[in-house]
C-alpha cells in the first residue's frame, strides 16, 4: 500500500509539473518580454544574443515556417527579419528544431515555470521570457 502511494503521489507531481506544450500551443507570435544569460561568463557572444533576442518577435506558423525578427518599436513595418526557416516541435522533450537545416542554431527548449513560458537556447546558456500574442 505504501509503495502504492508513493507511485501515485510521484506520478501525480508529474503530471502536475510537467504540464507539456502541444505543437497547436506553439503556433502563433511570441516577443521576448525578457533575455538573460543562465551561466556565468565574458564571453561576448552571449552578450550579443541577449541584445539581439531582447524585444523579438519568434513566429511559428502551421505549415511549418519560423520568422525571427527584431522588432522595430516605432515602426512595426521596419521590423527586421534575422531568420526565416522550418520548425518541428518535438513533443517528448519540449523542443523545437529546425528540421530541413539541422546545423542552424534553431534548437529551442520550452520549459513553463510559474505559468510562465521561457524559450531556452544555445545549450540552455540563454534564457527568453515569451509572452504569446
Amino acid at each position: 500500500m505504501k509503495k502504492l502511494f508513493i507511485i501515485s503521489s510521484f506520478l501525480f507531481s508529474l503530471l502536475s509539473y510537467g504540464q507539456n506544450e502541444e505543437s497547436l500551443d506553439i503556433i502563433g507570435k511570441w516577443i521576448c518580454t525578457d533575455a538573460h544569460s543562465n551561466v556565468e561568463t565574458s564571453d561576448v557572444r552571449i552578450e550579443k544574443y541577449l541584445t539581439l533576442f531582447s524585444q523579438s518577435e519568434f513566429k511559428f506558423t502551421e505549415d511549418e515556417i519560423f520568422t525571427l525578427k527584431k522588432l522595430n518599436s516605432d515602426d512595426y513595418e521596419k521590423s527586421e527579419t534575422l531568420i526565416e526557416s522550418y520548425w518541428k516541435f518535438n513533443k517528448l522533450n519540449q523542443v523545437i528544431v529546425d528540421y530541413k537545416n539541422p546545423s542552424t542554431i534553431l534548437k529551442i527548449i520550452i520549459e513553463q515555470k510559474n505559468n510562465e513560458t521561457y524559450f531556452l537556447l544555445f545549450d540552455k546558456a540563454v534564457s527568453l521570457k515569451m509572452k504569446k500574442l
